[in-house]
């Protein structure tokens, strides 16, 4: 009974193994896998590389405001208009691999990217595909509390980008704040982002009252 038993294992130990590799080969295949968001940044990094355009990024977590101050710097007469509205989702690059990844104005290409640290816009999809070295300027967008997200990005950028005089830091939603509330909101931005060591500015900004717009056009430049 005994060799029975050791000529059955023998036997099925070569079938063990060769299932053993399919399973692996298969986990292999679905990690490597991309998200529609990854496909739709490689899709950015290959159009990025004509160079035709100024292309100028606005990156910040869901519901910061990004698309609101593409919308106000460029008097809402860029080509698509981004989209705007209470939602913190209303930009999405997680379904359509066909989506539109420009709104152009005169000479500049504008990026309106989704917000990340979502379900469907994960951070860890933006440090490892986001082509930051690609894009000629950066407009990171806050609000609120600086989250672990927001340093993770922010450190991927300021190490990636060509130079930092090409990146700014805009504090959206800044109507109605004190000098005393930005003097704070200033001291936690350095501390937390390190942005006065790298001399990179900070601009306080409001898209319903026109504060800081000025501002992030002389940053873009590029105006005909």
């Amino acid at each position: 009974m005994v060799g029975n038993a050791e000529k059955e294992i023998e036997i099925m130990w070569p079938f063990a193994i060769a299932i053993g590799a399919v399973v692996a080969i298969a986990a292999a295949i679905g990690s490597a896998k991309k998200t529609v968001l990854e496909e739709n940044f490689e899709r950015l990094s290959r159009l990025l590389d004509d160079g035709r355009a100024l292309s100028v990024a606005v990156i910040g977590q869901a519901g910061a405001g990004k698309s609101s101050l593409i919308d106000t710097v460029t008097d809402g007469k860029s080509q698509p208009r981004p989209k705007t509205g209470q939602g913190t989702d209303a930009t999405d690059w997680s379904r359509d691999i066909k989506v539109e990844l420009f709104n152009r104005y005169q000479d500049v290409r504008f990026i309106d990217t989704p917000g990340y640290g979502t379900a469907t816009h994960s951070t860890k999809s933006y440090l490892e595909y986001l082509p930051i070295r690609k894009i000629d300027k950066i407009i990171f967008v806050i609000k609120g509390k600086i989250r672990e997200d927001d340093e993770k990005m922010f450190k991927k950028i300021a190490q990636d980008i060509k130079e930092r005089r090409n990146l700014i830091i805009v504090r959206a939603y800044a109507e109605n704040m004190t000098e005393a509330e930005k003097k704070e909101i200033l001291a936690d931005i350095n501390t937390r982002l390190i942005c006065g060591r790298n001399n990179i500015s900070v601009v306080f900004y409001s898209s319903r009252y026109g504060y800081g717009v000025d501002a992030v056009k002389r940053f873009v430049g590029g105006w005909n």
